[in-house]
């Protein structure tokens, strides 16, 4: 992979500017032993928080071209020719906002928050040392706010995931 130029990264800003996603999605892991409810290890179902930067598309050319210059993967739907790309490792993605925010025009607010949830996630990592670190109320707040601007108004509550 080559480093992408300046064009580059201005034409993927463009490109997410307008079939692209800035968020925070939810995966409730059933299979997960513990959860963390108030700082406290707890027995129950898992709640992972997920930030991710996508497009999908018709055809296999952009998101292939994508994966070439940017990392990041690239996969078929299997619902017509619809392909999609995305990126979801918390580094990738900072690293990546940190290129995108200087070209964004319509999504920058996304992208904004977007980041602030990553580095927010990387700080607890840090602070607790572990990479699996107890989510902040913050991370949740930012996560809601991301979703909320694309249009996605399900909040994730704090402690949603906690076995009653």
């Amino acid at each position: 992979m080559n480093e992408p130029s300046s064009t580059d990264w201005a034409y993927l800003a463009g490109l997410l500017d307008g079939e692209g996603s800035f968020t925070v999605i939810v995966n409730r892991r059933q299979n997960r032993k513990t959860i963390w409810h108030r700082g406290r290890r707890r027995e129950g179902k898992g709640l992972q928080l997920m930030p991710i930067i996508s497009f999908g598309v018709k055809g296999p050319h952009m998101p292939l071209w994508v994966k070439m210059h940017f990392g990041g993967l690239a996969f078929s739907r299997n619902v017509g020719d619809m392909w999609n790309w995305r990126l979801t490792k918390l580094e990738a993605v900072e690293d990546m906002l940190g290129y995108l925010l200087p070209f964004l025009k319509i999504k920058r607010d996304q992208a904004e928050i977007l980041l602030l949830f990553v580095q927010e996630r990387r700080h607890a990592e840090q602070r607790d040392g572990r990479y699996h670190a107890p989510y902040s109320e913050r991370c949740f707040g930012l996560a809601n706010k991301v979703r909320s601007l694309n249009g996605n108004h399900k909040r994730i509550e704090l402690y949603d995931s906690v076995a009653a």
